[in-house]
């Protein structure tokens, strides 16, 4: 019995069949035969076991051949091709993976790209911006030299008239506070 439990395991399921089986032809030789001798008594040969054990074995081999053999290829290549798909599954599953990991690598590329276009785009409109402020600031110095030039030459003109005009603009502004006529 050891050796059926030791190396039934190793076996195919067709053999694993057969061994309990043939465990329960000794058995019954066992008691059929072995057992009326040892009680002393002849054991009685019967050819009818003879010809059942004949007739299972020739059934055996015959189911074994049209329905076991069959129903084991089926399995086996049921076995086979689930064990196909789960291989084409997981290549399906690693070109997944690898698709997957280069659109990152392409997004994060143009993530990157635009950034860098935002950052170009940006010290450009700052220097640009600069520049502009820079020309305003010229072109309003200029205006206010300009007009400082202007205002400048105007007080001297308004200062040369009133040097020129300083006595009569006295005289008017005497007679007004004084209300009399100044000679």
């Amino acid at each position: 019995m050891k050796f059926l439990i030791k190396y039934g395991k190793n076996l195919n399921l067709m053999h694993r069949a057969t061994l309990p089986v043939i465990f329960i032809i000794y058995v019954t030789l066992f008691f059929l035969v072995l057992s009326p001798m040892k009680e002393g008594k002849i054991p009685v040969f019967d050819f009818s076991l003879f010809i059942m054990i004949l007739i299972f074995w020739i059934s055996f081999f015959i189911l074994r051949k049209n329905i076991f053999d069959p129903l084991l290829m089926v399995l086996k290549e049921r076995d086979d091709f689930v064990k196909k798909r789960e291989e084409i599954y997981e290549k399906a599953m690693a070109l997944m993976k690898k698709n997957q990991e280069e659109y990152d690598r392409e997004i994060q590329h143009f993530r990157e790209k635009e950034r860098q276009k935002f950052f170009q785009f940006s010290k450009e409109l700052k220097e640009k911006q600069n520049q502009e402020l820079g020309n305003f600031k010229k072109e309003l110095e200029e205006k206010m030299k300009v007009s400082l030039k202007n205002i400048q030459k105007e007080k001297e003109e308004a200062k040369n008239l009133i040097e020129k005009n300083v006595i009569a603009y006295s005289k008017k502004l005497a007679q007004r506070i004084l209300k009399k006529d100044v000679a």
